[in-house]
């Protein structure tokens, strides 16, 4: 509030400056002479706090992404997903858990003498062997000594286990 010495019949500049915004049909702009039982309220000053560095960023945030789709990338190319097959001494030692149903078995072909019909022997243990008859024709590449996986119904035929098979995949066992 400007607080200004008068003498009598004299006006000091606020009155002239508040006079003039009168006349002029403007708002005072610091309005100190306000009238008892006026209802004024003041604005509350809004206090603004400095802005923090949040954490979570756009930079930040396409650095997660990038890091989440590079370990997903790693996980696929190492192969960490289980093999999709048995092996020949899992299925001669756990039949009955298998008889009767359709498996996927990786060995190496045994006894093969050039038809539909071999054996599939372990390729750790040659003793654990299943014999195998296949319904369509053999795939290119395959031969005596070669790893190969086989798809089939188990069943226990004249032979011993048998698998009735409807597709063999040939090729190199890293591959598998």
């Amino acid at each position: 509030m400007n607080v200004s010495t008068k003498q009598e019949g004299e006006i000091t500049e606020d009155e002239t400056a508040h006079d003039s915004q009168k006349e002029s049909g403007e708002e005072p702009e610091d309005e100190s002479h306000e009238e008892v039982g006026e209802d004024t309220q003041e604005e509350p000053k809004k206090e603004t706090k400095p802005k923090r560095k949040r954490f979570f960023s756009r930079r930040n945030k396409v650095l997660i992404v990038v890091a989440i789709v590079a370990i997903a990338l790693i996980v696929v190319l190492w192969g960490a997903a289980p093999p999709d097959y048995d092996e020949v001494r899992d299925i001669v030692k756990n039949r009955g858990k298998y008889l009767g149903d359709e498996v996927t078995v990786k060995g190496k072909v045994g006894n093969w003498t050039g038809g539909k019909n071999f054996t599939l022997v372990d390729d750790k243990n040659a003793s654990f062997a299943i014999f195998v008859v296949h319904e369509k024709a053999m795939p290119e590449g395959f031969a005596e000594g070669k790893v190969v996986v086989v798809e089939g119904k188990l069943e226990e035929g004249e032979f011993g286990l048998t698998i009735i098979s409807t597709k063999i995949q040939v090729g190199c066992p890293s591959k598998y």
